[in-house]
């Protein structure tokens, strides 16, 4: 009777439990948003700084959106066992198990993109040899790779082959920059 009664405790929880959710692929055009956004803001004319604020507000506006704003955004409201002050900000360590909305890769994405700005921007301003901006570069460089591989591992598990290459293909010419200023 212990067993029948285990038994049934064990169907009754598993009948509570909400059901597992199944990983949604999305189709990502990256190389057709990296054309678009660097040919219209700014780097035709070598203007990173206006790039990297169109990087900026684009990765605000994306990651606002509601179905996303709990997992993207860095306020103490939405980072489980953190208080603070309005305007603190909250660190974000793990990558969630199920990606749901594709703001999550396109975040990856956009930050990548500006870090990668800013490091043109510090070379281009670069006049003499200071150690101090070539490292600071080589960060911001560094950054920019860290943000493309997590983007790549991410989309093996969310998106469809021709994303995930392409994040491949991303990530590998951003480890190309960074190894170029080495």
């Amino acid at each position: 009777t212990a067993l029948a009664q285990t038994t049934e405790r064990t169907s009754e929880e598993t009948a509570t439990a909400p059901p597992a959710r199944e990983q949604q692929i999305f189709r990502l055009q990256i190389f057709q948003t990296l054309d678009l956004a660097q040919s219209g803001h700014g780097i035709p004319h070598k203007d990173f700084g206006q790039y990297q604020q169109y990087l900026s507000k684009r990765l605000s506006r994306v990651r606002h959106v509601k179905a996303v704003r709990s997992t993207l955004v860095h306020n103490h409201k939405y980072v489980e066992g953190k208080s603070g002050k309005r305007h603190t900000y909250a660190a974000r360590n793990e990558s969630p198990a199920v990606v749901e909305h594709e703001n999550i890769v396109w975040s990856l994405f956009y930050q990548a993109e500006r870090a990668w700005a800013v490091a043109c921007e510090l070379q281009q301003s670069q006049s003499t040899s200071e150690t101090n901006l070539h490292a600071h570069v080589q960060r911001r460089l560094n950054k920019a790779v860290k943000l493309a591989v997590v983007m790549e591992e991410l989309s093996v598990r969310c998106c469809n082959g021709q994303t995930v290459t392409e994040c491949q293909a991303y990530a590998a010419w951003m480890k190309a920059n960074a190894a170029l200023e080495q």
